[in-house]
């Protein structure tokens, strides 16, 4: 057992933190990143490593570095050094770390490898004197500030936030513009989202398995959610594409247990929609998607709504609010508190 103690207290202290925490690190991270990108100097390509939260957030911020028109990928520290005693020193460029803690022992392992064999690296951290900063030859130190043991929340956002104004030092376009537009979308979504959440807590929770279904370019917000609910709530979590799901994953699982849709605004939501429709035939939905998309809310047994205009390429940061107050309700609903399992 372990000796800390976790409370659902500090996740939603945590929760209330977040569109506050946006434009007071914002300054941190973009002048972290710029400073990152001078080290960089003509690296065009880069491989983002973390583990868990850490790399659902590389995964998320991907796109971004790719708009820029810059190289990237993003695996696990451990996939990294597997392939590192095979790669020549040229096929990756550069190294991005990404550990809230700064102490993820793979991360700081593949950080050492990519150093020896001469490639740049960069932390994506939240601790400035920890053991990443200090391995690397630059590092975006965005730290949200002391908390109570908790499922990684603000710091998820708080590397999110890295990544994505890293991706617009090095391809040297300006930061994300509109983190007030986000953060207000935050507070309107955390607001719907609590008021839904013990709907979706009672409809969850004779679920053995939670399936948390999307379409790709959704699946790193789907696995932070997954992530939450196992970590708050101590409920196995599954996360599939919709592919996934309707080819395999629904025929081991009982229609008379609800399933988890993730369709927010996006080029793929009609896809996602129609699979849902699909789902809906035979199971019970629980359904995350923008408020005005009466359409997608239509199929759910319970909804989570999302709302506010917000960029595509910061939905990431917007959406995953909706993690939080969902998992801390089917903690409840369960009697669990978080790593209770642990």
């Amino acid at each position: 057992m372990t000796s800390r103690t976790y409370t659902l207290e500090e996740v939603d202290r945590q929760i209330r933190a977040l569109p506050s925490d946006l434009p007071t690190l914002a300054p941190a991270a973009r002048a972290g990143a710029a400073g990152a990108a001078r080290t960089l100097g003509d690296a065009r390509h880069l491989t983002l490593l973390g583990s868990g939260d850490s790399l659902y957030a590389a995964q998320a911020a991907l796109p971004v570095f790719v708009a820029g028109g810059v190289g990237a990928q993003a695996m696990s520290a451990t996939e990294f050094l597997r392939r590192a005693t095979r790669a020549r020193p040229d096929e990756l460029t550069a190294v991005v770390g990404i550990s809230a803690s700064g102490g993820n022992p793979s991360v700081l392992a593949a950080v050492a490898a990519a150093r020896r064999s001469g490639r740049p690296t960069v932390a994506v951290t939240g601790t400035p004197a920890g053991a990443l900063a200090s391995a690397c030859d630059a590092a975006v130190v965005v730290d949200p500030g002391p908390s109570a043991p908790a499922p990684g929340i603000r710091t998820y956002q708080a590397s999110l936030l890295a990544l994505l104004h890293l991706a617009h030092a090095v391809a040297g376009t300006d930061g994300p513009a509109e983190l007030d537009a986000v953060a207000e979308a935050q507070r309107r979504s955390t607001a719907l989202a609590r008021a839904a959440a013990p709907a979706v807590a009672r409809l969850l929770a004779p679920t053995p398995v939670v399936h948390v279904v999307a379409e790709a370019s959704v699946l790193p917000t789907a696995r932070f959610l997954g992530a939450k609910l196992s970590e708050t709530a101590g409920v196995p979590a599954l996360v599939a594409e919709l592919e996934d799901w309707w080819h395999v994953h629904r025929f081991g699982h009982q229609a008379r247990h609800s399933v988890l849709f993730l369709i927010p605004p996006g080029p793929d939501r009609d896809a996602a929609l129609e699979c849902a429709r699909r789902t809906a035939a035979r199971r019970p939905l629980v359904v995350v998607a923008d408020a005005a998309d009466g359409e997608a809310l239509a199929l759910g047994a319970a909804t989570v709504p999302l709302t506010g205009a917000v960029p595509e390429a910061l939905r990431p940061l917007a959406d995953s609010v909706v993690a939080g107050p969902v998992a801390m309700a089917l903690a409840r609903e369960l009697g669990r508190l978080p790593f209770a399992y642990q």
